[in-house]
């Protein structure tokens, strides 16, 4: 398990926080508990897969040659999730590893804070939505992720 100050060091360097903050009382959570299988190669699997797609999108963005396209061809993704992304995978593995309540309640929020991002991110539906019609199904994919993810830690 991390000691506080690798916390606080992965914190500050990736500009992330890792659920070390209370959570509100009002929160409505289900029971968790220590997943029996490994969280993290679910996640994985999902980006992995996600990424043949957004490889594609690249591609024909570049093809395309416009200026604001290559943009987006250039930053993908990560660039759109804001970090999102190396939170929830932290997260993961520190719940994988530590196999506590405490890293088992971060990566389920972690879960739910990425499954409120990809609901209302602007970049998100401009990758879905892009103008040369290639299919980046980025909700579908990682959302039936966090839904895995999610019941894997309700036991």
């Amino acid at each position: 398990m991390a000691k506080p100050e690798q916390i606080q060091w992965m914190e500050r360097v990736f500009g992330v926080s890792f659920g070390t903050d209370t959570p509100d009382e009002d929160e409505d959570r289900p029971p968790l508990s220590a997943p029996s299988r490994p969280l993290l190669p679910i996640w994985v699997a999902a980006k992995e897969a996600l990424d043949s797609d957004i490889d594609k999108l690249q591609r024909a963005l570049r093809e395309d040659g416009d200026e604001g396209l290559l943009q987006i061809a250039e930053y993908g993704l990560h660039k759109v999730t804001n970090g999102q992304s190396v939170k929830l995978m932290a997260a993961l593995r520190e719940a994988d590893s530590a196999k506590t309540d405490k890293a088992v309640t971060a990566a389920y929020d972690a879960v739910q804070s990425f499954r409120n991002f990809l609901a209302s991110s602007p970049g998100v539906d401009v990758i879905e939505d892009n103008p040369l019609d290639v299919n980046v199904p980025v909700r579908a994919k990682l959302g039936a992720a966090l839904d895995q993810l999610a019941r894997a830690m309700q036991g």
